[in-house]
């Protein structure tokens, strides 16, 4: 009796097999295609939300640009759910900026940006070579290989949902078809704008953006599986007549009718069966990441308003179970490493690289460690990309490290620009410029020229020579000039222009730590002070001596913003002693330093910052301490109070906003030491407020202000690039 239920019970589990075997067979094979349209195209997110909840399974997606990686992240098993919380909770203004936390970078890479180099250029071969992309797309890797659960496969075929991804390529200009190797890298590949993403090297060829010749690519996924086709269009219209009114427009006409002519025919071919979504995007552009609530709503609304269509697929609540557990039942399995592979370098010492690639065979890869790693290198400025790539080998997966040296160098020329005004005794302004040639050997020796051209002259030449690859150890002889006018006050009244020039030249023996951000050195220098009034009475003294001693500075800087940071701090102290010099001239000592503590909350940062020097002996005109201007006590006079000690303590206080920061400084200080000439009443401890507006801009920071103070004078500045 127990024989004939058990067979009755087999018989009906076959036939229910069977009809599902059967209903899979009949029903249409449906083809998802994703648009290209920048971050337009995060609304086919909400379209996918809509096609799980209305049950409609899909049998292979095909994107291009966004849609590839919207595709692509789908295609590796991720549901709509899980896609949409990546999206919004990913710091996308820090993923499109394209550069390494300031934490991680090197301490040649911070000094450049206190020194508000807002330009790189290359200088090789007497030209001047452009960098190849605006943006990096180093934080973005990072983000899809998250996103799309660092699978590789050797065919997209094996994806828990067959995948297609579309790119250019940029030498014959011939639409490329992703279907195998690394699913990131076909992502990025896809997604390359040109001039604002950098070109992916992929299997042999040089790709960008798909959308230039496939930007719905709907003839792709008819080939690749699909009896229907549901696209979704998420591209831009052409601009009007009337809306031509400017260079810019015109320019983005042209991009946008290239792109409208390759999709007028993919859409044409739409037949009855198939459904096309073209959400109602509006005024939200291919550049507002910012906006996916918004974007993945309106992707909703366009397929909702499209399941009329669409129910005519839908599968029954148990079948579309039964689709979505054969469809997890395909997803690929994470493997240990098998291999690491390193692509080689023109000219930067592979153990740059190798030194910080602590991978083991066999092991499962430790994903953070690996991207902090890369980070670490991509910090070292030599590199625009750190990229890796994940392949299936026979054993396992094989990790490829690919460090893209930066096409523009080894040779490279910075430019800042800096003007400042108080808008009553005070203006200047002028150009710094830098030169780096990098890697004159196998230890990374390197040779740099800092000049500053404008009201003040300064000049600075060094060889920064490592001693190990890892730089722990340096030697850097330097060399330098420095041509600066100072102003004499008593009381408010400008009673003479000094002319400060200082020559330099010294031997460094130094080390980076780069874990701490932090530079230390220590070495003999020696000096040639000249001081004379250029302006006003005569008769007030002159100054010019030598001397020599030995020099200590160290330096910490872990901020994440010079200018505006929200968290970490930076420390500077220097001490000289002088050990002899122009004879009759006493010998002196120096030491002072600087600390800056930043913390934030939401839109509100700021930070503390104290700073200070003592002094003994006769210390040279030209290396007094003073306070005064914008930042530094800015009620008073540019270096209107002078001393041979000084001491100061700030508190900076910012609040962000759409238009920029609103901000409040307070300040207070003190000289001591007040040389003859100088401000009778600098001996006294100082205050000063000040309320100021500040943005961050392509040629660096730009402030107004107006500050008053314990002088009872109110101070109103203007200033661009570096305020202190």
């Amino acid at each position: 009796m127990t024989l004939f239920p058990c067979r009755q019970l087999c018989a009906a589990l076959l036939a229910m097999s069977l009809s599902a075997a059967v209903l899979a067979a009949e029903r249409p094979r449906i083809g998802l295609v994703l648009g290209g349209g920048g971050a337009r195209g995060l609304s086919h997110i909400g379209v996918l939300k809509v096609l799980e909840e209305a049950r409609v399974p899909v049998d292979c997606v095909v994107g291009t640009s966004m849609g590839a990686l919207v595709a692509g992240s789908y295609a590796t098993g991720r549901s709509p759910a899980e896609l949409e919380e990546k999206v919004k909770a990913a710091p996308w203004d820090e993923l499109l900026k394209g550069v390494v936390a300031r934490s991680t970078s090197s301490y040649q890479s911070k000094r450049e940006s206190e020194m508000n180099m807002a330009i790189e250029v290359g200088l090789n071969n007497g030209k001047v070579q452009l960098p190849e992309s605006a943006i990096s797309t180093q934080g973005i890797e990072f983000f899809l290989r998250d996103l799309s659960r660092r699978v590789s496969a050797n065919s997209f075929d094996d994806l828990p949902t067959p995948y297609r991804a579309i790119a250019t390529d940029l030498v014959s200009g011939d639409m490329v078809v992703m279907k195998d190797g690394d699913l990131v890298s076909a992502m990025l590949g896809s997604m390359a704008v040109p001039g604002v993403f950098p070109p992916v090297e992929r299997q042999g060829r040089l790709l960008v953006d798909g959308g230039l010749v496939r930007n719905v690519p709907v003839d792709i996924a008819r080939d690749l599986c699909a009896d229907v086709i549901i696209a979704v269009n998420v591209g831009t219209q052409p601009l009007k007549r009337e809306e031509l009114r400017n260079i810019f427009n015109i320019a983005d006409q042209y991009t946008r009718l290239m792109m409208e002519q390759n999709v007028k025919p993919q859409l044409a071919s739409l037949g009855e069966r198939d459904v096309l979504i073209s959400p109602e995007l509006g005024e939200l552009s291919s550049t507002d990441f910012d906006k996916s609530v918004q974007l993945i709503a309106r992707g909703e609304v366009a397929a909702r308003g499209a399941l009329t269509q669409l129910s005519r697929y839908s599968l029954t609540p148990e079948d579309y179970a039964r689709w979505q557990a054969r469809r997890s039942e395909r997803q690929v399995p994470v493997q240990a490493i098998q291999d690491v592979r390193i692509s080689p370098q023109k000219w930067v010492n592979p153990a740059v690289v190798t030194s910080r690639i602590d991978v083991t065979p066999g092991a499962p890869l430790d994903v953070p460690a690996l991207e902090g790693r890369l980070r670490e290198i991509m910090g070292t400025g030599d590199f625009s990309q750190v990229n890796y790539q994940l392949e299936q080998g026979e054993r396992g997966q094989r990790l490829t490290v690919q460090p893209v040296e930066k096409s523009w160098g080894p040779n490279y020329l910075g430019l800042g620009l800096n003007f400042a005004t108080d808008f009553d005794r005070w203006t200047t302004g002028g150009v710094t410029a830098q030169y780096r040639r990098t890697w004159l050997n196998e230890l990374g020796g390197e040779f740099r020229v800092l000049g500053q051209l404008g009201n003040n002259l300064n000049a600075h030449a060094e060889w920064f020579q490592p001693l190990f690859v890892d730089k722990t150890l340096f030697v850097a002889p330097y060399a330098g000039y420095r041509n600066i006018d100072e102003y004499a006050w008593l009381h408010d009244s400008n009673v003479a222009t000094y002319q400060n020039v200082t020559r330099y030249a010294g031997v460094d023996i130094g080390s980076l730590v780069t874990d701490y951000g932090a530079e230390l050195r220590v070495g003999p220098v020696m000096h040639t002070y000249s001081s004379k009034v250029t302006v006003g009475a005569p008769w007030l003294p002159s100054q010019h001596i030598s001397d020599y001693g030995v020099q200590l500075q160290l330096y910490y800087d872990q901020l994440d913003d010079y200018f505006f940071p929200t968290h970490g701090a930076m420390l500077h102290l220097e001490g000289y002693q002088s050990m002899g010099g122009t004879e009759g001239y006493e010998s002196y000592n120096r030491f002072g330093g600087s600390t800056r503590w930043a913390f934030g909350h939401g839109d509100t940062a700021g930070y503390v910052k104290l700073a200070g020097m003592v002094a003994g002996g006769n210390l040279p005109a030209a290396e007094l301490a003073s306070l005064g201007g914008f930042m530094n006590l800015s009620s008073y006079h540019v270096n209107q109070l002078v001393g041979e000690e000084m001491y100061y303590g700030g508190l900076n206080l910012y609040h962000s906003t759409p238009y920029g920061y609103l901000g409040l400084m307070l300040e207070g200080g003190q000289v001591g030491g007040v040389p003859s000439t100088a401000d009778f009443y600098g001996d006294s401890l100082r205050w000063s407020a000040m309320l100021y507006w500040g943005a961050k801009s392509f040629l660096g920071p730009v402030y107004v202000g107006f500050a008053y103070g314990d002088n009872g004078r109110g101070k109103l500045y203007f200033n661009l690039g570096q305020p202190y």
